[in-house]
């Protein structure tokens, strides 16, 4: 997995968010920065590994057999949030995406819709059926979320695999270009997208994701402490695994970072996650 702090290197058209050419003794002084950063995003992420694995460790020493426990979810069926929705599978980019559309129709425009993490096509149910009058409205997967295919291995999730996926669904739904509106990570990518595939993007709408160039504040970082955390192998997917998944419930509704309006989204719907709870299994063939 790559998260924001990746630097973005760009050669394409226009500005790039990093300069691809630069004079020998500005080489050298990106590269020091570089490992001087990377220096420090270990140093920032030794405690947060630390802090995780006890607390992980003492959550399964409470309750072994909890903590191991997973819940059946093959074969589970979900009725469509409303009628009309069409479901396919699209290849793109070598591998199949799962999409959802609504309004499909000659002459309309697209809007591709991107997820966060850790979600799936179903959290954009209600823009699906408010543009759908006006748009072909499509929300997909993202590679290895939902029921799209799940390919192994690191370099499978880069950002500018990532990014190159949108741009090549877009032409695998029949369009030339499209209003592109994202969130949280898939807005990072969509970042990413839209400056390496600038025709392809008539409108850019992004949510909860600032700019590649913004500066992160102290705050910041510390509300992004798990994007450090998912960096040390195994840790993430016990994170995320352990007690059947509590931990998406407790992101979309009892956490910290949850929903701040009571009822906003409901346990019925964090189950519904549960497609993408059965690709749990498949984050432990990630790091390999």
């Amino acid at each position: 997995m790559t998260y924001p702090f990746v630097i973005f290197r760009c050669r394409c058209s226009g500005t790039p968010f990093v300069e691809a050419r630069a004079e020998p003794g500005q080489r050298l002084q990106r590269v020091a920065g570089r490992w001087s950063k990377l220096l420090k995003y270990q140093l920032i992420s030794l405690p947060i590994w630390t802090g995780v694995s006890l607390l992980l460790l003492v959550k399964f020493l409470r309750n072994p057999f909890k903590f191991l426990a997973r819940k059946d979810r093959q074969g589970i069926q979900y009725a469509d949030p409303f009628p009309g929705l069409e479901h396919r599978h699209i290849e793109a980019n070598g591998i199949s995406f799962h999409t959802v559309t609504a309004g499909r129709g000659p002459g309309k425009k697209l809007m591709l819709l991107v997820h966060g993490f850790p979600e799936l096509w179903y959290s954009w149910r209600w823009q699906l059926e408010a543009f759908k009058d006006d748009y072909e409205v499509v929300a997909f997967d993202l590679r290895g979320y939902g029921q799209t295919e799940k390919p192994t291995g690191v370099d499978s999730y880069r950002i500018d695999k990532l990014a190159e996926d949108v741009a090549c669904l877009v032409k695998a739904l029949g369009h030339e270009s499209c209003v592109l509106v994202a969130h949280d990570w898939g807005g990072v990518i969509s970042w990413l997208a839209a400056h390496a595939h600038s025709s392809l993007v008539d409108k850019l709408v992004i949510m909860c994701a600032p700019h590649p160039k913004c500066v992160y504040d102290w705050d910041q970082y510390k509300r992004s402490w798990y994007i450090l955390a998912f960096q040390a192998p195994r840790l993430a997917e016990l994170l995320l695994l352990s007690h059947d998944c509590e931990a998406l419930d407790a992101m979309a509704r009892t956490g910290p970072a949850a929903m701040k309006r009571d009822g906003a989204i409901t346990a019925e719907e964090v189950e519904r996650k549960g497609t993408n709870r059965q690709c749990s299994s498949h984050m432990l063939q990630l790091r390999h």
